[in-house]
């Protein structure tokens, strides 16, 4: 877990989660600094965070560190605010006719996506991280966006039990901006 705090009367902030593990990526191949959205760069060498576009301006850089999972400040990530917002009653499942389809995919929620029944899973993943991919590029989350499909892709030539634990970890994950949520 990576977290940054302005000065140290100020509390520590958690990075998101696509940004923790895009820094942790970096990290664990030994790099020395890994830039983020918005001209925002963490020097893991010097453990400090700082924005590009403002150096111009002489703002103080940004302490960052590294919890381990198993130290006591970890304990507060693990307990942090559950995000009640993402997630509702569990839906209706429709019944499966056809062993091969998605479920009535094209219907789910009144689309009409002819094509989207004779699609594998692997397809309909492959698809959604393009759509991520372009929505990122669309509200200045890029660099998040392709950390989520270079992440993902590969295991849209998995089994679908491992597309689906790969679809209920994005979906839980956090991913927040400046710009708003990816």
């Amino acid at each position: 877990m990576w977290q940054w705090r302005q000065s140290q009367s100020n509390e520590w902030q958690n990075y998101s989660d696509i940004e923790t593990a895009i820094i942790e990526d970096v990290y664990n191949r030994h790099g020395n600094c890994v830039e983020l959205e918005d001209n925002v760069v963490v020097d893991l060498k010097q453990g400090l965070q700082m924005n590009n576009a403002n150096k111009k301006k002489n703002e103080k850089a940004v302490e960052i560190r590294r919890l381990s999972t198993d130290c006591d400040d970890a304990e507060t990530f693990r307990n942090r605010r559950q995000r009640n917002d993402r997630f509702c009653s569990a839906p209706q499942m429709e019944q499966n006719t056809n062993a091969n389809s998605s479920l009535g995919a094209a219907n789910w929620n009144g689309s009409q996506c002819p094509n989207l029944e004779s699609l594998s899973y692997g397809d309909i993943m492959r698809q959604a991280l393009e759509g991520i991919r372009q929505e990122g590029r669309e509200i200045g989350l890029e660099k998040q966006a392709q950390w989520i499909v270079d992440h993902f892709m590969p295991v849209t030539k998995e089994s679908f039990e491992n597309i689906c634990r790969a679809c209920l970890r994005l979906y839980t994950m956090e991913g927040k901006g400046e710009k708003g949520d990816l």
